[in-house]
């Protein structure tokens, strides 16, 4: 049935939302403590995004590489920072984070290519 959250301060612990939670020194997600994830810092971005301000997570994995300072969320399972494009919390190859634009749930486009559910 239920589980026990590893060593969450019974005290200080509280939901954030999305699955994610907190207390006064860890973040986690569905039970699990995400690692060096600041409680200090921790943004939740939605669609599965959040953030601190080193780094990007993607449900409870951090995403190598992404920006924290420009990352964000443009819904169903999109984001960019200024460098990149992610689809799930996974780099979509040859995406232009400067004209990406989400056209459905399904459909995004950039100056150069259409994808769909972040291949194109």
């Amino acid at each position: 049935m239920g589980k026990i959250v590893g060593d969450a301060n019974p005290s200080t612990f509280q939901l954030i939302n999305d699955g994610y939670a907190k207390d006064h020194k860890e973040i986690y997600y569905m039970g699990e403590k995400i690692e060096y994830a600041s409680p200090h810092t921790f943004q939740l971005l939605g669609y599965g995004y959040a953030k601190t301000s080193f780094a990007v997570y993607y449900l409870n994995k951090e995403i190598s590489g992404a920006d924290a300072n420009s990352f964000q969320s443009l819904g169903f399972g999109y984001a960019k920072d200024e460098d990149d494009v992610f689809y799930m919390g996974k780099k979509i190859k040859d995406a232009l984070p400067s004209s990406f634009e989400f056209i459905g749930t399904s459909y995004t486009t950039d100056y150069s290519s259409a994808f769909c559910l972040g291949k194109n």
